[in-house]
């Protein structure tokens, strides 16, 4: 086996074509994006970057990371409840939706890396 078939094994090209590796590449960047996310806004644009990257089209790379936004928002509400305060959280108004804007707009930002590669 020469380096270059090792390459193509693991290229994005490949990786796309191949249901089994998008599925498991779109959940390693699950898993990778809400753990950075978890101690620092920047993980939502790496998590929306990487869910997109498996996706076929730009556009579903684009939705991919709308989509890892959303899931992120939901951990951290999740987050929240388990601490106790999801009540007070929501009660303060535009903070608690503004912390759903965020999210979104990251994960979408993030995945307009879909469109570059």
């Amino acid at each position: 086996m020469s380096g270059t078939d090792s390459e193509d094994r693991f290229s994005l090209s490949s990786i796309r074509d191949d249901e089994f590796q998008s599925w498991l590449a779109t959940i390693g960047g699950i898993v990778i994006g809400v753990a950075l996310a978890s101690v620092h806004w920047f993980g939502l644009l790496v998590g929306g970057a990487l869910v997109s990257l498996p996706a076929d089209t730009p556009g579903r790379g684009f939705l991919a990371g709308i989509g890892f936004g959303v899931f992120a928002w939901l951990v951290f509400l999740v987050m929240l409840a388990v601490d106790g305060v999801l009540g007070p959280a929501v009660a303060m108004g535009e903070p608690f939706y503004l912390s759903l804007a965020i999210a979104v707009g990251l994960g979408g930002l993030g995945g307009l890396v879909r469109c570059v590669i």
